[in-house]
């Protein structure tokens, strides 16, 4: 398919995908510096129904658009089918991280699912926009789609991922042969790799930013340090709770979380903090005015945290490393 400028509606993709202002505004400004692919990427990995990526998808990217298609097609279920429904999340206890999960077991209806959400991982009433609902739980649902061979054996077809109780995210688990596209890892973006966003942001060094990824993740402040062109070069400083130390981690690939991988791109809902920061975070503010814009000031904290060098190349001091975390 022809990627064609005049019949999309980038503007629209922007609003819908994004939920930060100041993302919004910044990437309507420079749309036109957006790729195709980058285009397709922020569809994929947006925290919105995959219906609504469907209908976005559907001028940018036949292939990606028809894959959209094939998983939600899938959802009607033939005779020797069924889904496997479970829990996913966080248990968050002392600041640290433990990973869950609770199979509830078989099912074959999705609107019986979404009750359940409803009423037991919500506690809401099923007549309720549970969508408006879906930043309150650190928890996720997961519906495996089974089918029954000739040999009498399941054998796994999609894995989808539910916020709230909207369907986000997928992954083919039973790639057809001679299919080239379902057998690149194009198809991976749908999901896990799809907090790998890269796109410009209209952000500084020694900004202090709110980062959301949930429910993969607890929102949380951090500062960033360098703003570069590439995935990897938007450094940002976070209190980690697990080690109680400070750490440096690239935004655009999601690693400001300890041990947590979210599935939704920080970028999505990044926004600009000047409230009150809670005590462990309090220390972003002295690092925010150090820095105060300067890409290479940015670099000399990353690389006291980290032990390595200055900018001038001169060892960094270890007591400004201790310092650094020490709490």
């Amino acid at each position: 398919m022809t990627f064609d400028r005049e019949i999309i509606d980038i503007k629209r993709i922007i609003t819908t995908c994004f939920e930060s202002k100041e993302m919004k505004d910044y990437l309507i400004e420079h749309s036109d510096k957006l790729s195709r692919l980058q285009i397709i990427d922020i569809i994929r990995g947006a925290p919105i129904p995959l219906r609504v990526k469907a209908e976005l998808m559907k001028d940018v990217d036949s292939l990606c658009y028809h894959e959209i298609k094939r998983a939600l097609e899938a959802l009607d279920l033939k005779d020797n089918q069924l889904l496997l429904y479970s829990w996913r999340g966080h248990e968050w206890e002392n600041g640290k991280s433990e990973e869950d999960a609770t199979c509830i077991g078989p099912c074959r209806d999705l609107e019986m699912v979404k009750e359940h959400l409803a009423q037991d991982m919500f506690d809401v009433p099923h007549n309720e926009n549970l969508w408006e609902h879906r930043k309150e739980e650190l928890w996720w649902a997961e519906l495996e789609l089974y089918e029954l061979g000739e040999d009498n054996v399941y054998r796994i077809l999609y894995t989808y991922y539910l916020i709230a109780d909207q369907i986000c995210y997928f992954d083919v688990g039973n790639m057809p042969k001679g299919c080239g596209f379902y057998g690149s890892t194009l198809h991976m973006e749908f999901s896990w790799r799809s907090v790998n966003l890269n796109i410009d942001i209209p952000f500084q060094p020694g900004d202090i930013v709110t980062v959301d990824s949930r429910p993969f993740a607890k929102e949380k402040h951090v500062v960033i340090l360098e703003v570069g062109p590439d995935c990897c070069g938007v450094q940002a400083m976070y209190w980690d709770s697990k080690d109680g130390k400070w750490r440096t981690g690239a935004v655009k690939h999601g690693s400001i979380y300890e041990e947590i991988t979210p599935m939704v791109s920080p970028l999505y809902r990044m926004e600009k903090y000047t409230g009150e920061l809670a005590e462990d975070e309090k220390y972003l503010e002295e690092v925010s005015h150090r820095i105060d814009g300067s890409n290479a000031a940015g670099w000399q904290v990353w690389c006291e945290i980290n032990g390595t060098v200055d900018v001038l190349g001169n060892p960094a001091a270890a007591s400004e490393k201790m310092r650094l975390n020490k709490r």
